[in-house]
């Protein structure tokens, strides 16, 4: 079994800097305009690639930080159910 343990605020940090890389990556993921003479079609198609594999990066950075926030969720939802029930063990309400 694996534990996994996570600050308070930790999971928005880490999913803030997957949103903000995910739009980063999109703005760059755009082919260039260029005029390189001869060799311009050559480059395009380079260039071309380069966006392509930017684009998939965009994607999984942004399925990442869906995924650390509905990891902090569930985490953070488990803390407090086991808190409720620890207070009710304890006489609490």
């Amino acid at each position: 079994m694996t534990q996994l343990e996570l600050d308070p605020g930790t999971d928005a940090t880490i999913a803030r800097c997957h949103t903000l890389a995910t739009r980063r990556i999109g703005e760059l993921a755009r082919p260039p305009v260029l005029d390189a003479g001869p060799a311009t079609g050559d480059l395009l198609a380079i260039c071309s690639r380069l966006v392509g594999t930017a684009g998939q990066l965009a994607v999984v950075s942004a399925a990442t930080a869906a995924a650390v926030r509905a990891v902090g969720a569930e985490l953070g939802s488990t803390d407090e159910q086991l808190h409720a029930r620890f207070e009710r063990l304890r006489g609490g309400s």
